[in-house]
């Protein structure tokens, strides 16, 4: 690469840095709420057309990860969501997006106890029933594995 080029290039990032400072680390929980701020903006003015912008969009979102993944205001929410179970949550996302009910999976659980049991975690989806459930839903299987 030309010498100029890499002039370019580097002038032209650290011009990005001094606007968006939050691009590369997010730093207080102002900047996190701006980078939300401006994700979600950049988002909609692209219309699904992300191919111009993607590296900004993946630079900005893994900033926005790492705060959440590393600050304490959301240690407690992210331990709770690491605490869930899948096939529970699974079979609830299920139920909601299918507006069904625990008499509706007679043909891939059983009766209404297997059902509640996987709703209240103290039973766990078989192969069988993941292969029943990712047919009739038409979805993965994998779906339903961590």
């Amino acid at each position: 690469m030309e010498r100029l080029q890499l002039q370019i290039i580097k002038a032209t990032a650290d011009k990005l840095l001094d606007l968006i400072p939050f691009l590369i680390e997010i730093k207080t929980n102002e900047e996190y709420q701006a980078a939300i701020t401006l994700l979600d903006d950049i988002i909609d003015d692209l219309q699904g057309d992300y191919n111009k912008y993607g590296l900004i969009l993946n630079l900005l979102s893994n900033s926005i990860e790492l705060w959440e993944n590393t600050t304490d205001e959301f240690s407690e929410f992210n331990k709770q969501i690491a605490a869930l179970d899948s096939d529970s949550c699974t079979l609830r996302i299920i139920i909601d997006q299918h507006q069904l009910d625990i008499d509706s999976f007679q043909d891939e659980i059983g009766n209404r106890e297997q059902v509640q049991d996987i709703l209240n975690r103290t039973s766990k989806f078989s192969r069988e029933q993941i292969q029943a459930l990712a047919n009739r839903f038409k979805i993965s299987p994998s779906f339903f594995y961590d």
